[in-house]
């Protein structure tokens, strides 16, 4: 009888772990960014460590994509967005460091992404529309990016739609959870609202900074932490320097184990 039991225990293992939920970290580095190299290549090894933080405390095997300096396209980017294999429980972060613009002419607020290897912008709401076809559960889309207007004369063209210690490691583990694990719905962000500037140093952009700090002090609430307060206590950080944009729609995930 002990061969049937091994068979029944694998199989519920198998069948948990194909019902486990991913993180698909989407990181795109812009290292080759006229005037903010370094900054960027910050915020590149800021973002991997904190996506591995997020994984080792919310249980998120990661499922990691960088692109980085000359291999940035749009073409890339979006082939890697429309190459996800995502679950309906599964996790996206998308982000994105470099310079970002707008024309005088764009209606939406969210800015386009600059992509210096083949002078072309993004549009953030192309991303953003893509990666809400592959309907995870969780959805964070965040560029670091400045938004303001240049000339439709001077401005790159964008890429067509079409390429379309243990007590309170358990507190912070529980903050985690309850962020990446127990919310459904999505978190857009960017650097500046229309028409303004983004800021960065040596040691990174001021807003990735700020975002990263404000989810270690939240962790600090345990179960209670929110996302909500996360983004307020960002923004307040840097407040006195630039004034970011961001959208939250989430609500709890009654599928959270």
């Amino acid at each position: 009888m002990r061969i049937p039991n091994i068979l029944i225990a694998l199989a519920l293992i198998f069948s948990v772990q194909s019902e486990a939920a991913d993180l698909h970290a989407i990181v795109v580095a812009d290292t080759i960014a006229s005037n903010i190299s370094k900054s960027v290549e910050m915020d590149l090894k800021k973002m991997e460590a904190e996506i591995y933080k997020i994984s080792r405390h919310a249980n998120l095997p990661i499922q990691k994509h960088f692109i980085a300096g000359k291999e940035i396209t749009s073409a890339e980017i979006l082939t890697t967005i429309q190459n996800l294999s995502v679950s309906d429980d599964d996790v996206i972060l998308f982000y994105f460091s470099g310079h970002g613009y707008r024309t005088k002419k764009k209606e939406s607020p969210w800015p386009n992404l600059y992509i210096t290897h083949e002078n072309k912008g993004i549009d953030f709401d192309l991303i953003v529309s893509e990666l809400e076809n592959k309907c995870p559960r969780l959805m964070i889309v965040f560029a670091d990016v400045c938004n303001n207007i240049v000339p439709d004369m001077f401005a790159p063209p964008l890429a067509a739609r079409s390429m379309a210690m243990m007590g309170q490691r358990a507190i912070t583990a529980d903050a985690y959870l309850a962020l990446f694990r127990e919310c459904r719905g999505k978190i857009l962000l960017a650097g500046a609202k229309t028409g303004e500037f983004a800021w960065c140093t040596l040691d990174g952009a001021l807003f990735t900074d700020a975002w990263i700090q404000s989810i270690e002090d939240e962790a600090k609430k345990g179960p209670e932490a929110c996302w909500e307060s996360i983004i307020e206590q960002a923004i307040l950080k840097i407040q006195v320097d630039q004034n970011p944009y961001f959208q939250i729609e989430i609500e709890a995930n009654e599928k959270s184990p």
